[in-house]
Parts: structure tokens; C-alpha cells; sequence
């Protein structure tokens, strides 16, 4: 004999500077004129030395991103006000060896590399040498700039022509060949270019510009790559002039020159203040008499940024240059004695190079600055992009790399400083406490909002004898939405087994989503079944309680409720019906009561019957006998009618009665299908009755 049952089931984580730069031993160029006692700091003024003289100097440009001491090779870049319309180099390192070429007898020491000195625009294409340049070069305080990546390519601000230039590095394919990336020449783009003054590189590549002709501070994307990218309005300010950016690539500074103003842009939210000490004044630009009237006035001529985010403004009329502290914002004269000085730039060991433009002479003032690391972390910032409250994005690794000759100690990796440090975390590192010199190891990162909007941190490693962390900066948006029913609908619903109810739900997102490409949100709907289902012997049909969502799965849009319709549908358990769907049944075995296996009880209760009027007819009758006999034919009667009415087909099982409970959820993924690991529940509950 088979027993029927029915089954029951519920599913449910600053940069840390190196040791302070010796300042190195510079002997004068054997090709440089007019500096005779140029090596000997000048009393009370900081350690400086002339690198060439005998020129009107305008823009000046280090290579950037490492110590300069690296390479032998190094050249500061230069525009010449007596020789318009060409980009210089001259060596400023290995200065025993002479320079490689001259251009006039009055300038030995420079060697031209851009431009043929006749104003014009033709020459992309072919080499920067051959081309024509159209620079603006007649002003102290506001010139055509000069950039050169890390790499050695040199960006040059062709201001008269409305375009940004590119001579490609000495490791390109076409190494010394000028194109032009932005503005009239360039490949069109949404925004143009009008007069492009100051330039300045990060890190990563980005080139940030100041356009005074239409008062602008725009950014071009991967200036470097074969096929430069974006082109962006960061920001709107009056005439600037110069640029300079943090090395983390946080934040930008933008000078003022005709309005005395310096601004700085916070690049992750577009804030803009006034630096300290040049907050709007009158400015000074057109004349000397500021330097006799308690300095109330600045003329912002020059920019700059040390290794450790410290600002340096060359104030031409003041003839001094200040230093604006990246911590405190405290302002300090940093060099003075100086005759209108113009364009500053740092290179890697800490050491500014100034257009001395009053003494018509390059100046390098030796251990000004910070030097830049050579402990490194890459890259230096990452956006982790849009992820849910709650959720937890996949990770990017950070290399931390030790470029020194000396084990890193007591390192701490798993610090987190700026506004939002408790929504990134460390999900795994191989940085242990001591990294061994010249090595390097990862730290995996992960934006875990707990807050929703524009996130922003800096991932910081401090070790022994660090005078600042070393950092990184993390940007990302947390975005949250709700799954609940719409409504005042409540979340328990009745319904008579064989027949369906319908939830209605919603899904409420907030603002902080991307529109274009949008994320998808997808139901998931979970087995729904009574506390009194109990498991079934393999074989039986099994009742069914269904349930579906519509739609299955919807792009989120941004602030835009999305409805959602949940369906469960029951069984009867007396017609079979699923819902309003027939259930399905065998063909070969119909519903049905009196099934063909009914035959074998039948001859059961024949064979029973003629056995108890066997033993009747020859035990002759006897009582006890007989007794006997019937007890016997009544169980094997009863046996087989037990056996047989378990047959003649499947019978029609159904939702049973009572109260089940369950969990609806949805979940979202990225543009690229990519599960975004948070989840939203909504408890619902279904009485059948």
C-alpha cells in the first residue's frame, strides 16, 4: 500500500614622501652666456641658480612626473619673447656637456625644436621643426603655454591659432611629428577653443587649460593617446591665465592675472574658491606701484605645484613668489629678490624654475618644493563609478610601489581620509607590514556606499619616516532604491485555492542612477508553498503554486518609479486547476476513480468469497470454524479494495490551506550585465483558503 503525502518547503575597505631632496651640484652650461657668477647663491635669497641668460624667457616647462635626477637627458622647455613663434629646449641637467645646437649667436644655449619663427598654422602632420606657430608672447603676466608629459611629449598653447598642439615623444612611432589634439585645427569637438593660454599635465594624462578668450577652464581627456579624447568645460573664469594641478589630480589652480585672482577647482565637484592672499583684489598687472602700496594688490603671472600639493604663485609685480601650504592654506614668501618673475615650474626633485622676465634669464631655485615620490601609488585616483547603498563593487587594485633603496616599514594601508572614508574598504591586500626595497604589492579597493550621491576619498598609506601619506583619491556615486508595494496596498492578500492574486509593487529609484547607459533591475520570484506541503513519494503529481513578475526585469531610470505587477496562482485541489490554467494531466491515465486496477480487488474478494464457502461446505459449518474463516475473507477484502482504490490514475492534488510566507526580491546590474551584489526583499504573505 502507497501513501499519499503533500510537501511543505520555505526558500531564504598622502602620499608619503621620501627623504627630503639634497640639493644637487650644478655646474653653468659650457654653452651658457651672461651668468658669470651664476652658481653662487645670492646673499639672503634662497640657493639659486642661473641656467641661462641673455633672453627674454616666457613660458618655461619640466618634464613631469619623475625626480629629474633619473635622467641625464632632462631639458626645461621655453618660449623666447625675442624669438617668437618657436618652442626651445635647454639642457638644465649633466650641464659638462654642451648643448647639442644653437640657433643664434646671442642664444648658445638653446636649441630649437617647434616652429620656424614666421607666425602661421600649416605644418601638422610633418615635423614640429618645420611647422609654423602662432604664439602669444607679448605680455609678462598672460603667455602661450608650454607642457611636456612624463613620456617626453610636449603640448604647446598655439593661442593665436585657437588650438592645442602635440609634438609626439621620443618613444612614438613618430617621434617629433606635431598634430594638432583641440580647438580650430583639431578633429571638431562639441566645445572650441578661442585663445588658449596656460597648459598643465597630470599624472594620468590629462590636459588642463586656461582659455581666456572664452573665459573658460576646460580639461582634454588622454591628451597623450594616438587619439586624444573628450574635450570638457571644467569651469567659468574671467581671463585666466596660468594652470596648474595637483599631482593627484584632485584639483586644479587657475590664476587672474587681469583681476589678481586665484582660483582653485575642485575637479570632482566643480567647487570654485579664491586661494588665500589673491581673493579678488584690483589687479596690479599693468603697473609697478603695487610693490610700494603694502602689497594690496597681486599680479598672479606664474603657477605651480610641488610634490607635495603645495601652491606657488609667481606675483610679478610684488617680485616675490608665494607659497600657499596644501594643509593649512597659510601663505608664506617662499623666494624674493626677483625681477618680475613670470611662468615657474617645478621638476621632480622639488627644484622651481622661474621666467626671471625683468633680467631676461631662466632661474632655478634649487629645494623650494617637495619633491615628488618615489614612493608611488597607482593609479593616482579612480572612479568606482554607480553602486547601490549597501552594495559592494568590484574591486581595483592600487599598486604601491617602493622606488627606493630602502624597506618601507611599519606600513598601514587600510587608512581612508576625506569626506566619504567609510564607504570605500580594503577587500584584500599583499602590502604587508615591510616592503622590501624596489618591490611592490596591491591593494584591492572596493566603493561600498553606505550614502547616497557624489562619494570622495583618498585611499592613504603612511609608513616609518613618512612625512605624508602617500595617496589616491576615490570618487563614486551611491545610488539607492526601494522595493515596496505601491500604494497603501497591504502586503497579505486572501485567496481561494484555484484561483490567483495579484500584487501590485514598485520599484522607487533615486536620482543618482545613469540615464544613458541605464542599470536593470530583475525579479526573482521564490517557491511559494503552504506549512502544510509535505514532500511526495516519487510518482504523484505534486500541486502546484506558481507565481510570476511583470516585467521579469526593467531598465532603471533615473528618479522614475517603475510599477511591477507580482502574480501567484493556486490549484484547486478538487478540479486540478492551476489558477485558470487546466492543470496537466497524463493522457494514457485520465482522472478518474474507477481505474483498471480495480480489477485485482475485485478477484481478491471472488477468491475469498469461494474460499470461506470451501471451508464452510467441509468443515461442515462448524462455528468456530466458520468464525475464523470470515475474519479472514473480511481482511483480505478490505486489503485489496485499500490496494485498489489507491489506483485508477493520479488524483487531483492542490494548494492546501493555511498561511505561507515568503520573499520577493530584486536585484540590479550594471550596463554590462554585471550583478551589482545588493539585493532588495519585500515580505508578502498568502492565505488560502
Amino acid at each position: 500500500m502507497r501513501r499519499l503525502g503533500i510537501i511543505c518547503a520555505v526558500a531564504v575597505v598622502g602620499s608619503a614622501v621620501v627623504a627630503y631632496s639634497v640639493p644637487r651640484s650644478m655646474a653653468r652650461p659650457a654653452a651658457q652666456v651672461g651668468a658669470a657668477n651664476a652658481g653662487t647663491p645670492r646673499a639672503g635669497t634662497n640657493d639659486r641658480v642661473v641656467i641661462a641668460t641673455g633672453f627674454e624667457p616666457r613660458s618655461v616647462a619640466i618634464r613631469a612626473g619623475t625626480p629629474t635626477h633619473e635622467s641625464a637627458d632632462t631639458a626645461a622647455y621655453v618660449t623666447v619673447a625675442d624669438l617668437p613663434d618657436r618652442i626651445f629646449s635647454l639642457r638644465t641637467l649633466n650641464a659638462s656637456a654642451p648643448a647639442t645646437g644653437t640657433t643664434a649667436n646671442a642664444f648658445p644655449a638653446l636649441f630649437a625644436i617647434a616652429g620656424i619663427g614666421t607666425a602661421g598654422s600649416l605644418g601638422d602632420g610633418g615635423m614640429a621643426s618645420a611647422a609654423e606657430l602662432n604664439l602669444k608672447l607679448d605680455s609678462f603676466s598672460m603667455r602661450s603655454g608650454v607642457a611636456v608629459g612624463a613620456d617626453g611629449t610636449i603640448f604647446i598653447s598655439d593661442s593665436r591659432n585657437s588650438t592645442i598642439r602635440r609634438i609626439a615623444g621620443p618613444t612614438s612611432s613618430e617621434a617629433g611629428v606635431i598634430r594638432s589634439v583641440a580647438g580650430r585645427w583639431a578633429p571638431r569637438q562639441t566645445l572650441g577653443l578661442v585663445e588658449p593660454l596656460g597648459i598643465a599635465l597630470d599624472r594620468a594624462g590629462n590636459l588642463y587649460i586656461a582659455d581666456r578668450g572664452s573665459n573658460s577652464v576646460l580639461v582634454l581627456r588622454a591628451a597623450g593617446a594616438r587619439e586624444a579624447g573628450t574635450l570638457e568645460l571644467l569651469a567659468r573664469v574671467a581671463s585666466p591665465g596660468s594652470v596648474a594641478v595637483a599631482g593627484d589630480g584632485s584639483r586644479i589652480f587657475v590664476s587672474s592675472p587681469e583681476n589678481g585672482t586665484v582660483f582653485v577647482i575642485e575637479l570632482r565637484t566643480h567647487e570654485i574658491r579664491t586661494v588665500a592672499g589673491f581673493a579678488g583684489h584690483a589687479s596690479a598687472c599693468a603697473g609697478s606701484e603695487a610693490s610700494t602700496r603694502g602689497q594690496t594688490q597681486a599680479c598672479p603671472a606664474g603657477l605651480a605645484v610641488d610634490g607635495g600639493g603645495n601652491l606657488f604663485v609667481a606675483d610679478m609685480v610684488a617680485n616675490h613668489i608665494l607659497r600657499i601650504d596644501a594643509q593649512t592654506s597659510a601663505v608664506t614668501i617662499a623666494a624674493q629678490d626677483l625681477s618680475a618673475p613670470g611662468e615657474i615650474s617645478f621638476d621632480g626633485d622639488g627644484n622651481l624654475f622661474v621666467a626671471e622676465q625683468g633680467r631676461r634669464r631662466l632661474v632655478e631655485i634649487r629645494g623650494l618644493g617637495v619633491p615628488v615620490n618615489s614612493v608611488t601609488l597607482s593609479p593616482l585616483a579612480n572612479d568606482f563609478g554607480v553602486e547601490p547603498t549597501h552594495g559592494v563593487s568590484p574591486t581595483v587594485p592600487f599598486t604601491l610601489t617602493n622606488g627606493t633603496n630602502a624597506p618601507l616599514t611599519s606600513l598601514n594601508v587600510s587608512t581612508y581620509q576625506g569626506a566619504n572614508p567609510g564607504d570605500f574598504q580594503t577587500a584584500s591586500t599583499s602590502c604587508l607590514a615591510t616592503l622590501p626595497a624596489n618591490s611592490s604589492c596591491l591593494i584591492n579597493i572596493a566603493l561600498a556606499p553606505t550614502d547616497a550621491g557624489p562619494l570622495s576619498a583618498q585611499l592613504a598609506v603612511t609608513y616609518t619616516g613618512a612625512l605624508n601619506p602617500v595617496t589616491a583619491a576615490l570618487t563614486g556615486t551611491g545610488a539607492n532604491y526601494t522595493f515596496d508595494l505601491a500604494g497603501s496596498q497591504p502586503n497579505t492578500a486572501v485567496v481561494t485555492a484555484g484561483n490567483m492574486v495579484t500584487y501590485n509593487l514598485q520599484i522607487t529609484p533615486d536620482n543618482n542612477f545613469p540615464a544613458n547607459p541605464p542599470y536593470t533591475v530583475t525579479f526573482v520570484c521564490p517557491p511559494i508553498a503552504s506549512p502544510a506541503l509535505t514532500t511526495l513519494p516519487a510518482g504523484d503529481l505534486q500541486a502546484l503554486t506558481t507565481c510570476t513578475f511583470t516585467p521579469p526585469s526593467a531598465p532603471i531610470m533615473p528618479g522614475t518609479v517603475l510599477p511591477v505587477s507580482f502574480v501567484v496562482m493556486t490549484t484547486n485541489p478538487k478540479t486540478g486547476v492551476l489558477g485558470s490554467v487546466p492543470a496537466a494531466w497524463p493522457a494514457s491515465k485520465p482522472p478518474g476513480r474507477w481505474g483498471p486496477t480495480l480489477l485485482f480487488p475485485a478477484l481478491m474478494m471472488a477468491l475469498a468469497v469461494a474460499l470461506y464457502w470451501i471451508l464452510g461446505t467441509v468443515l461442515g459449518g462448524r462455528e468456530k470454524t466458520v468464525r475464523i474463516a470470515w475474519i479472514f475473507v473480511t481482511f483480505v477484502v478490505v486489503a485489496a479494495f485499500a490496494a485498489g482504490c489507491g489506483g485508477g490514475g493520479k488524483k487531483i492534488l492542490g494548494t492546501p490551506s493555511g498561511t505561507a510566507n515568503f520573499l520577493v526580491q530584486a536585484t540590479v546590474q550594471n550596463a554590462q550585465g554585471t550583478s551589482l551584489n545588493v539585493t532588495r526583499g519585500l515580505p508578502l504573505t498568502l492565505i488560502v483558503q
